[in-house]
């Protein structure tokens, strides 16, 4: 029974076809998932929040101001990658993960020429920016108690 040709062609045929069948169900789940992927990310259109402020810590107008600068980038939708804070169009630091946050101390001479850029990347590729000119700072105001209600707002 085993050597009749036409018994031998039906089992070929049949291996032939659960062959076929196998790569075309794997095919098929592999191009699903990598579409189901871009779909994810590409419908993600939301960019990151970047909340940035300042607070005057002492000084004057002639010796200068120490400053500090807090700039928090968060993104609800799909999560942060990074966060770049450039000074002076030159990279200065890089945060990464889920919670960006970043802050500097420094301090500020008298009508410096310095622009602080942040720059925040979330997971699904998005990116949004936002610069902060120093010579445009009012640094007899103290920013800082509206920097953190509006923080707080974010979270609750």
């Amino acid at each position: 029974m085993d050597r009749n040709p036409v018994f031998l062609n039906k089992k070929l045929v049949i291996v032939i076809i659960v062959l076929f069948l196998a790569v075309f169900a794997i095919t098929a789940i592999g191009e699903n998932v990598e579409r189901e992927n871009t779909f994810l990310n590409n419908n993600i259109q939301t960019p990151p929040d970047i909340s940035s402020s300042y607070e005057n810590l002492g000084g004057n107008w002639l010796t200068g101001w120490d400053i500090e600068i807090w700039v928090i980038a968060t993104d609800e939708t799909s999560g942060m990658d990074r966060l770049e804070i450039y000074f002076n169009d030159e990279l200065k630091e890089i945060v990464n993960g889920p919670e960006c946050v970043f802050v500097w101390k420094f301090h500020y001479p008298p009508k410096p020429n310095i622009i602080l850029k942040a720059v925040a990347y979330d997971l699904a590729g998005n990116r949004t920016e936002e610069s902060l000119n120093l010579n445009e700072l009012d640094v007899n105001i103290h920013s800082i108690d509206n920097f953190f209600n509006k923080y707080l707002q974010n979270i609750f």
